[in-house]
């Protein structure tokens, strides 16, 4: 974002949503390791179109809360 990068900066970053699967918390829909590979975990294509911020998990579906976070979900140190 054309932002300088200084050191000693720390920055608090989101995390972020691909939008290519629904979000309904079935293992159907969710690609990668939170499911069983025999679940049909695959991206669904029923997403939104777009990246944006995610929302983070309900856990009343196939996630539990264990899955859940809160964002921000990384933080980045500069350093010299």
């Amino acid at each position: 974002n054309g932002v300088p990068l200084l050191p000693g900066m720390v920055l608090d970053t989101p995390g972020l949503d691909a939008g290519s699967e629904e979000n309904n918390e079935n293992c159907t829909s969710i690609p990668g390791p939170a499911c069983d590979p025999q679940s049909g975990n695959v991206a669904d294509g029923e997403g939104e179109g777009f990246v944006h911020i995610h929302r983070g998990v309900r856990g009343d579906t196939n996630l539990t809360l264990d899955f859940d976070w809160r964002n921000p979900m990384m933080r980045v140190s500069v350093s010299e």
